[in-house]
């Protein structure tokens, strides 16, 4: 009985898997085809709509500035969720009001927060060009995202380090910095590439929020997508998905949990 349950449960995986990636594949030979309209099977192939996309500065503005916010949100949330899972390793728990504050951002919808931000960032006078409205608000939506990778870290690390550097005289700065922080770098980099896809893929809260003269690359996307579908947006799409892979690749190899393993 078990293993007919583990055999539907690998085949519901390895299914939900295939309706996931399979779609996002067959973006890469659409990207190649030579008409002006996305068509698959292509009835020829070509490379001209990715010149397309390298020859259009508005693509490259776009990506930099997502790049900017992106970065910068990965580093508020990758930061809070390292204080907050230093905070359960030193406590044991945090209370369930600050659990559940936490976990907010994952539960509340984007549209309704986004359009309340709006009017509050409105009445404020906020410069909604600048880069930091918007990568605070990615910040604390990828919190829950960091900590789910430092929690787990931190509980696998012995307990007894922190009181063998207190013993020897360092401060708990100190201890944090030149002892936690590096032991648990691999940790800390999967939670920062976590924490930048979340920031990058999102788009309601660019929408709302976001810089408009240069938008994030996401919301140029979606404005392109309103006029025309055409193989250019499939050949920016391919990239995006290597570029997706490349970061999926880093976070496996550095997963603490495949780490441990190897060990």
């Amino acid at each position: 009985m078990n293993r007919t349950l583990r055999g539907l449960l690998a085949v519901y995986a390895w299914g939900f898997l295939a309706l996931l990636i399979l779609p996002a594949l067959l973006i890469v030979p659409t990207s190649l085809a030579t008409g002006t309209i996305l068509e698959f099977p292509p009835s020829s192939l070509t490379l001209d709509w990715y010149a397309e996309v390298a020859a259009d500065d508005t693509w490259l503005n776009s990506g930099l500035v997502s790049l900017s916010i992106s970065s910068m949100a990965a580093a508020i949330g990758t930061f809070a969720g390292f204080c907050v899972a230093l905070a359960i390793y030193r406590l044991g728990r945090l209370p369930r009001t600050v659990q559940g504050a936490l976990m907010i951002p994952l539960l509340a919808p984007h549209i309704i927060v986004g359009s309340g931000l709006f009017a509050v960032m409105l009445f404020l006078g906020v410069d909604f060009e600048s880069h930091w409205p918007l990568a605070l608000v990615y910040g604390t939506v990828s919190i829950p995202v960091a900590m789910s990778v430092l929690v787990p870290a931190f509980a696998a690390t012995d307990p007894l380090l922190w009181t063998a550097a207190g013993s020897l005289g360092a401060s708990p700065l100190t201890t944090t910095r030149r002892v936690m922080a590096p032991l648990l770098a691999p940790a800390l980099i999967v939670a920062f590439l976590l924490a930048f896809n979340v920031a990058w893929d999102e788009t309601t809260f660019a929408i709302f929020i976001g810089p408009s003269v240069e938008p994030t690359l996401s919301v140029r996307m979606f404005g392109y997508l309103q006029q025309s579908v055409t193989p250019e947006i499939a050949a920016l799409a391919s990239i995006l998905l290597v570029l997706t892979l490349i970061g999926a690749a880093l976070v496996y190899l550095l997963s603490p949990r495949r780490r441990e393993a190897s060990r």
